[in-house]
């Protein structure tokens, strides 16, 4: 990442609001709520760090669990903004899932 990103997300988180992260978690979509996502059928990737928020965790392995269209992949050392962190390692693995549909554990 280059300075001018790296002072661009800077200043953009500064100018979340409270009311910005309350209606983030008031407008969530639940699992629960949703019965058809078990019927989706096209190939699915949830990706998290495996040293992300436990909460975060738990969604993804529910996301694999209630549809086996999802594949679910817990990087090694990530954490929550592993993808600014560590694109060389989830870069390479988002290209091979976008050919074939699926990533090789």
């Amino acid at each position: 990442m280059s300075k001018v990103q790296e002072d661009f997300l800077v200043d953009y988180t500064q100018k979340i609001t409270p009311e910005q992260y309350v209606a983030w978690f008031k407008d969530r979509i639940f699992l629960d709520e949703q019965p058809n996502y078990a019927k989706v059928k096209i190939p699915m990737l949830a990706v998290c760090g495996e040293k992300e928020f436990s909460e975060i965790k738990t969604s993804v392995v529910e996301l694999g669990k209630r549809n086996q269209n999802c594949q679910t992949l817990f990087l090694k050392g990530g954490r929550h903004d592993f993808s600014l962190r560590m694109p060389a390692v989830l870069n390479p693995l988002l290209s091979n899932f976008f050919s074939c549909g699926r990533i090789e554990k």
